[in-house]
């Protein structure tokens, strides 16, 4: 069985566009084409932090724009997948703290779908205040706490809740702008026509992603797709979902607590790579997402969708390398991520190569480090590996720089992690 509170379609979205970019064989989003208006002069300048269990989340990557009805902010830390994503009904300085003015949501992993979330049956458990947004440099600043509920109803013994305090942000934000006129996300449904005022669509690492937004009410509709090509999809992996508001709980999807009832398609017609555009059409059959409703709405019928969207994200590039050897076997990476982010004062390039059991060497680098330059795995760069879902750190190794430009750095490695493995014959040449 499965339940979908769609406020949370808008989270993961969020989320979605928070992975970072990835190159070689599949590559998910650089923080740099979040959006394509974005200043870049303000990338891997945000601060978001926040208390909670017995540490302080600090993020690596954050997200934030203001459209013309509301707030939307995340942060990611890549090295965890930890992350967090803020909903806010409204435009303006000030206090949000009722369940349709804001939606927190925590989640251990980007991919995850559940998490702690703000809301539960009594209402909102969070308070964010935006203490000021200037227009003038592009930057929102506030603080916010909430206590986070296990946010599947579904499980009868869900984690103990989550209070998060001392939530602190300072974040560069880009505005929505009209979509050009190409731009059209369009659908049938009782007996009249959803046309989109405001698109997203987002091409990451084996995903696809497309939300039409009607901003006068935040009616919405959400595509979510398990690949990153044209074709068809329809498979129990692929989430179409329509929710009535940017707020509302529940809403329709695709997933009936029947299999056989798992209906519609989303055929992705073309993926133009000049102009940045994804076109496509759907249908589906919307069933009522609380399916422990004993009385639900009636299933809707979804017919003549049709989309042609900007997207963000980029394809695998050919140019990108890494090597590595782990006690003498070659590591076979499945694939390479790089990021570019902020770690306090400091501008950090990340490098990490997964490979199918999804093992990670991860590789950061301070961003003031030059061409021709040895820096410690310990204590100027930061290496580790992770195998079986543990993260060794370095306790021995060096790092040394062999080019670097405002786009691309290579370089050369090897290190000891502390739960004794060997990283041998490191290499990598990348774009961040």
């Amino acid at each position: 069985m499965k339940r979908i509170k769609l406020v949370l379609v808008l989270l993961v979205t969020i989320s979605a566009m928070l992975s970072v970019s990835c190159t070689t064989n599949i590559e998910p989003i650089d923080p740099a084409v979040l959006n394509p208006n974005i200043d870049p002069n303000a990338l891997g300048k945000g601060a978001f932090k926040v208390d909670f269990g017995d540490k302080t989340f600090t993020t690596t990557e954050t997200s934030a724009v203001i459209s013309a009805t509301s707030i939307t902010i995340g942060a990611v830390k890549s090295s965890t997948g930890e992350n967090f994503s803020i909903v806010l009904n409204g435009i303006t300085p000030g206090e949000y703290a009722t369940t349709d003015k804001v939606a927190v949501l925590y989640k251990e992993k980007v991919a995850d779908v559940f998490g702690y979330l703000s809301q539960n049956t009594l209402g909102s458990t969070a308070t964010v205040n935006v203490t000021s947004i200037d227009n003038a440099t592009k930057r929102i600043k506030g603080t916010f706490k909430f206590i986070g509920n296990w946010n599947d109803p579904a499980n009868t013994t869900p984690p103990a809740a989550i209070q998060f305090t001392n939530g602190t942000f300072d974040l560069p934000f880009t505005t929505d702008v009209p979509n050009p006129v190409s731009s059209f996300f369009k659908v049938d449904f009782n007996g009249q026509t959803f046309n989109a005022t405001t698109t997203v669509a987002i091409i990451t690492e084996g995903t696809i992603i497309i939300n039409g937004v009607k901003d006068s009410n935040g009616e919405n509709f959400a595509l979510i797709l398990n690949g990153s090509t044209t074709g068809v999809y329809n498979t129990a992996d692929d989430l179409f979902t329509y929710s009535t508001s940017s707020t509302a709980e529940y809403g329709y999807s695709n997933f009936s607590d029947l299999p056989s009832e798992n209906s519609g398609l989303v055929t992705i017609t073309s993926i133009d790579q000049v102009n940045k555009t994804i076109s496509g059409t759907f249908n589906f059959k919307g069933f009522w997402s609380d399916f422990l409703n004993t009385n639900p709405p009636a299933p809707i019928e979804f017919t003549n969708g049709n989309f042609t969207v900007p997207y963000t994200g980029s394809f695998p590039s050919t140019t990108d390398t890494f090597f590595a050897k782990v006690d003498g076997l070659e590591f076979v990476e499945s694939f390479i991520a790089t990021g570019f982010a902020s770690v306090g004062t400091n501008d950090v390039i990340s490098v990490n190569a997964n490979n199918i059991a999804d093992d990670r060497i991860s590789i950061s680098i301070n961003d003031t480090f030059t061409a021709g330059n040895a820096y410690s795995a310990v204590n100027e760069a930061q290496c580790s590996l992770k195998e079986d879902g543990v993260v060794s750190y370095a306790n021995l190794g060096t790092v040394t720089i062999v080019s670097k430009t405002a786009t691309r750095i290579s370089g050369t490695f090897s290190f000891n992690t502390i739960s004794g493995k060997t990283i041998t014959e490191g290499a990598f040449d990348v774009e961040y």
